[in-house]
């Protein structure tokens, strides 16, 4: 990735690989092309997310065999799976959060997602995240997500950094050019 620094505003680009083996053993790769847009207050980035268009057809077999249910007797039949990675967009609006005596700074953030499946359900959905930096070397975090497909998610996070060097802190934006580009880090695929 890239970034730049125009007096009262960064604007960034940067790219990912990524790979993702499924429980069915399904591989599936992606890249991932973003951008971002930040000032002291505010930020907004986007990515576009374009796998490597794979469809991967599975038969399962039973788990059992016949039973007895009820005054019949069952069989399970085969069921036909179909996998595949789903291409995608995310955009994301943050704003700095007004300071608190024992954080540095704290952003909350809201965004979209968007991931269309030829074969399997499409998947859209709303997210909300809080970052917040508690010292110089810590910071600490938590979003929120939903879509029809897999409900609602919760998660908590907590990063360390290792500071480079004593004294080199810098302050305002400057402190903003060393945060990581925010994406979704896995391989949205679909089944049915």
């Amino acid at each position: 990735g890239y970034r730049e620094f125009f007096g009262d505003y960064i604007i960034g680009a940067y790219g990912y690989a990524d790979r993702r083996v499924t429980p069915y053993g399904s591989t599936f790769w992606q890249g991932t092309v973003g951008g971002e847009y930040m000032t002291d207050g505010w930020e907004a980035r986007a990515n576009i997310y374009l796998p490597q268009q794979k469809t991967y057809r599975y038969i399962t077999s039973p788990e059992s065999g016949p039973y007895v249910a009820g005054t019949g007797v069952y069989i399970q039949s085969a069921q036909h799976v179909i996998e595949e990675a789903q291409p995608g967009l995310d955009a994301e609006i943050g704003f700095k959060l007004p300071s608190v005596s024992f954080l540095e700074s704290a952003y909350l953030y809201g965004g979209v997602y968007a991931f269309d499946g030829d074969e399997t359900a499409s998947v859209t959905g709303v997210r909300s995240r809080l970052h917040m930096d508690v010292t110089d070397w810590l910071s600490a975090g938590s979003r929120v997500q939903y879509d029809d497909e897999r409900g609602s998610q919760v998660f908590f996070e907590v990063t360390l950094k290792w500071p480079v060097s004593a004294g080199s802190r810098h302050t305002g934006l400057w402190n903003r050019m060393d945060i990581s580009p925010e994406r979704d880090i896995d391989v949205v695929t679909g089944n049915m």
